[in-house]
């Protein structure tokens, strides 16, 4: 079942597929979200509004986007975005 998510979900799409086209191997899924966090925020200073207009909540390894993880599940269920059969990225 799709549930609408609350975030721009285009703008973050094209986020992460920029973020995994130039750093152009396997990405651990916490490192891509520390990413979208610091794209945003970077963003945010720039624009004063967000690229992504996700939420973010804190986590022991930092601040990451709350609704961001969805879109990515969501992409994999799709086969827009594959999961390497080995190591965890």
């Amino acid at each position: 079942m799709n549930q609408a998510l609350l975030i721009n979900q285009t703008k973050t799409t094209e986020v992460i597929a920029l973020i995994l086209k130039l750093h152009q191997k396997p990405m651990i899924l916490n490192r891509l979200l520390k990413m979208l966090y610091f794209i945003d925020q970077l963003y945010l200073a720039q624009s004063n509004q967000s690229l992504t207009n996700d939420s973010f909540q804190i986590k022991s390894s930092g601040l990451i986007p709350k609704y961001s993880r969805k879109l990515i599940q969501q992409l994999k269920l799709a086969q827009t975005l594959t999961v390497p059969s080995t190591g965890s990225g």
